[in-house]
């Protein structure tokens, strides 16, 4: 078990070994983050992070502020495996690695999630943007359904929530399915 005295941040059930080598990683990542100018929007583990959530609100701040529009004007858009041009001029957006999901998978030939008879998958990089709400088609909310984006599979710390196009599938048939997004697995 892992001690009480260890537990600073929220983690999975996890054994011993597994926590130390999780720490280990974290640990790296922070340090890479330090040398980092763009605190990471070059790349970045957001379940690797001590308190994710905070992380998606100082991005928010960030965008925010750097072309001074109200927090209310910012809408976020989670693309799942950005083109390389995407991510050579991305001012606004964050690039993240070691997603996983439940109830669906991502298809790279169709560039969408897509239903699976699979339990879980895991996920390419994610390019997380804040935009202005301006810049998103009003009609295009009809095809989006939101998917909880949890810290593990637990499901017991709701990191946020992402819009993802649904291909012509039906929202309640992703809802019965219970698709989630992880941002944090022990594989």
């Amino acid at each position: 078990m892992i001690p009480n005295s260890w537990r600073k941040y929220t983690v999975a059930n996890i054994t011993v070994p597994v926590w130390v080598n999780d720490f280990v990683k974290r640990v790296v990542q922070l340090k890479k983050l330090s040398k980092q100018p763009d605190f990471g929007q070059s790349g970045l583990w957001l379940g690797g992070l001590l308190f994710p959530e905070a992380y998606l609100t100082a991005t928010r701040q960030s965008v925010a502020q750097k072309n001074n529009w109200s927090l209310e004007e910012l809408v976020m858009d989670f693309s799942i495996n950005p083109k390389p041009e995407e991510l050579a001029s991305n001012p606004a957006g964050f690039v993240l690695s070691g997603f996983s999901m439940q109830g669906a998978e991502y298809s790279t030939a169709d560039e969408s999630i897509k239903l699976t008879e699979s339990l879980g998958s895991t996920l390419p990089l994610v390019n997380l943007k804040w935009v202005h709400k301006s810049q998103i088609e009003s009609d295009a909310d009809d095809h989006l359904i939101q998917i909880p984006v949890y810290l593990n599979k637990q499901r017991t710390n709701l990191i946020t929530s992402v819009k993802i196009q649904t291909q012509g599938i039906p929202s309640y048939v992703w809802y019965q399915r219970g698709v989630a997004f992880f941002s944090w697995s022990a594989e």
